[in-house]
């Protein structure tokens, strides 16, 4: 099983790009290894969508404080 531990979206040249860090875990709950990274473009229409909603929640939740 992999675990998610951290996600980061980056714009890079008009596109978003995800970078991801998880650990994978046996079935036993052991590690077996650990920051592990993966990397990709979002290029799905849902997934797009979603970071444009994310985007404006955090824009929001900014010129509130």
């Amino acid at each position: 099983m992999r675990q998610l531990k951290s996600f980061m979206v980056m714009n890079i040249s008009g596109m978003n790009r995800i970078t991801a860090t998880y650990d994978e875990i046996d079935e036993r709950g052991m590690p077996v290894s650990k920051n592990n990274k993966v990397s990709f473009y979002a290029i799905e229409n849902d997934l797009i969508i979603n970071i444009e909603n994310m985007q404006k929640y955090i824009s929001n939740r900014i010129e509130e404080e």
